[in-house]
């Protein structure tokens, strides 16, 4: 398993019309899209850093990852 350390906080973007979650590290320009799993996309930049992952039926996913991690999500 490859280990990302982030130099900063992801900047977070929420679209309730989409359902799509968006993580931004960084303000790199993204220049290939990757699929890691169903529903989730990893974004590129051209020196191949990862600068964003994309979850698609962000609601629906996260609820299940939440019920089966018994974990809670603190919004600040």
């Amino acid at each position: 398993m490859k280990t990302v350390t982030l130099k900063e906080d992801p900047h977070i973007h929420y679209s309730r019309v989409s359902d799509v979650l968006y993580l931004l590290f960084g303000e790199e320009n993204k220049e290939e899209l990757s699929q890691f799993i169903p529903g989730i996309n990893l974004d590129y930049n051209d020196e191949g850093k990862l600068v964003g992952v994309e979850v698609l039926n962000a609601s629906k996913l996260l609820k299940e990852f939440i019920k089966k991690s018994n974990a809670s999500i603190s919004i600040r």
